[in-house]
């Protein structure tokens, strides 16, 4: 009597398997998501503080100083250049969230430098034309605002500005935790069995 080869077992060992290793990968997408959204309730109370803050520094700098030193009356309502900027990116072909990068002055300082170590070289050739420029014409340089205030400011309107860098900062941070948990979130309904709904 011919015997049967144990061929059903060891298919039903490869699919247990499979089905274990299946359930190990979405246990782990799903802590990852966990751990992004704790992340990002972190990072907002941070965020919350660091505004919080640069406001009271704020209203210290008008108490000591008078409401009409620190105002919208100060402000540059003309075209103001942006300190910082934020960049956005895809590291990858197929990825569908961007990721974000706060770039700072010193981001876009080499450029201007070569620019200008190329200029130093060019005039002993040629006459330069930006004598000829009028001020409107010539690019803005960045300036910080706090110049807009005058030119020795109090050390609690310093602060201010330093606690609302953080928060911009923050932002940035709290974007890319984001994107993070909308990645883990689609990749754990793309997990899911096709005979089982998609967790919400």
């Amino acid at each position: 009597m011919a015997k049967t080869p144990p061929a059903p077992a060891a298919k039903t060992a490869t699919a247990e398997a499979d089905e274990m290793n299946d359930y190990s990968a979405r246990e782990t997408l799903l802590e990852n998501a966990i751990a992004s959204t704790e992340k990002i309730l972190q990072l907002r109370e941070s965020f919350n503080e660091l505004i919080e803050n640069g406001l009271l520094e704020l209203a210290r700098v008008r108490y000591s100083t008078g409401n009409k030193s620190v105002s919208a009356l100060q402000l540059n309502m003309g075209e103001v250049e942006a300190l910082r900027t934020v960049q956005t990116k895809f590291d990858a072909p197929d990825q569908r969230y961007p990721s974000f990068e706060l770039l700072h002055p010193a981001s876009t300082a080499g450029t201007t430098n070569k620019e200008g170590e190329v200029r130093q070289r060019r005039q002993a050739e040629e006459p330069s034309t930006e004598a000829a420029q009028s001020p409107s014409q010539r690019p803005a340089s960045p300036s910080d605002p706090l110049r807009w205030f005058g030119v020795l400011v109090p050390q609690s309107l310093r602060r201010s500005q330093k606690y609302f860098v953080g928060a911009l900062e923050v932002v940035v941070d709290v974007a890319n935790e984001q994107t993070r948990l909308a990645a883990a979130l689609d990749a754990y309904r793309a997990s899911q069995p096709a005979g089982r709904e998609a967790e919400p």
